[in-house]
């Protein structure tokens, strides 16, 4: 990964180019709208940012929010796209994640119910989704939530699961997440990406992908999914170390990264050999 990183900024040296990524940087810091002229003058600055927070190693990543501050911005995510997408070449706009997204929980689905899963509330989520109608938001849900019924996370309490934070209210997603981000701020721990779901399981509200400054709605599930592997990518965040093998799966199968060791897993490996085995 390294090596693609400094093949994409070699040629990012001529002082002109530096001094026109310098001022749409500026700009940018200066101005939230109109929304195509942003999104025109970050295009142009992508070299510079990602040049500063991917290989200035000795650089203080908590400025980089201070110096790009539309990544703060509600549709902020649609700039992480941006990012993302020159970062890794990227030519797909919906990429692998949208399109086989419905195949992947149906041969999941079927993965986990020949599985030999002792974890009750993953079986009982799975047995639910079999029982009657479920909406997508539910079933998608349900698909990340049981992961862990094959891949084991460090709970942070007895019935919580980490991956995907709920609450159902949203003035109850505001307290907790300014509680969490008081909390973490205190410790002196970084806010890794995190999602909320917010609403009663059978009928989720919305979504939100948060950390300590930013703060995403989104329309749905998977593309809290989708924003979280950009974030950890761009941004250079790190996956809540309780649920890393979950983004360490969805960040290999989905997006071809294969960033950790932790990619071998055995657990990991036989699930992705049986969706090979599937696929068409």
């Amino acid at each position: 990964m390294v090596r693609l990183i400094k093949e994409v900024f070699k040629n990012v040296s001529h002082v002109s180019e530096i001094r026109r990524m310098e001022s749409s940087k500026v700009w940018l810091r200066n101005n939230y709208a109109p929304g195509d002229q942003v999104l025109s003058q970050w295009k142009q600055s992508v070299q510079l940012r990602l040049r500063s927070i991917q290989l200035d190693k000795d650089k203080n990543k908590s400025t980089v929010l201070s110096e790009w501050p539309r990544y703060q911005d509600e549709d902020g995510y649609l700039l992480v796209d941006v990012d993302f997408e020159f970062l890794f070449q990227t030519t797909d706009e919906q990429g692998k994640l949208f399109v086989e997204w419905e195949w992947f929980c149906e041969n999941f689905i079927e993965y986990f119910s020949s599985a030999d899963v002792r974890d009750d509330y993953s079986r009982q989520l799975i047995g639910a989704l079999e029982d009657g109608d479920y909406t997508t938001d539910t079933r998608d849900f349900v698909v990340c939530a049981a992961f862990h019924g094959l891949l084991k996370p460090v709970r942070t309490s007895a019935k919580k699961l980490p991956t995907i934070l709920q609450a159902q209210t949203e003035e109850e997603f505001a307290g907790s997440l300014n509680s969490q981000r008081q909390e973490l701020e205190s410790n002196g721990t970084q806010f890794s990406p995190r999602i909320y779901a917010v609403g009663p399981i059978e009928n989720f509200e919305s979504f939100y992908v948060v950390t300590n400054k930013l703060r995403y709605k989104l329309p749905s599930l998977v593309r809290c999914l989708d924003v979280v592997v950009k974030l950890k990518f761009t941004l250079d965040l790190q996956f809540p170390e309780s649920c890393e093998l979950f983004w360490v799966f969805i960040s290999k199968y989905f997006y071809d990264i294969d960033y950790t060791q932790k990619s071998r897993n055995t657990q990991i490996l036989q699930l992705l050999a049986f969706l090979n085995s599937r696929e068409k």
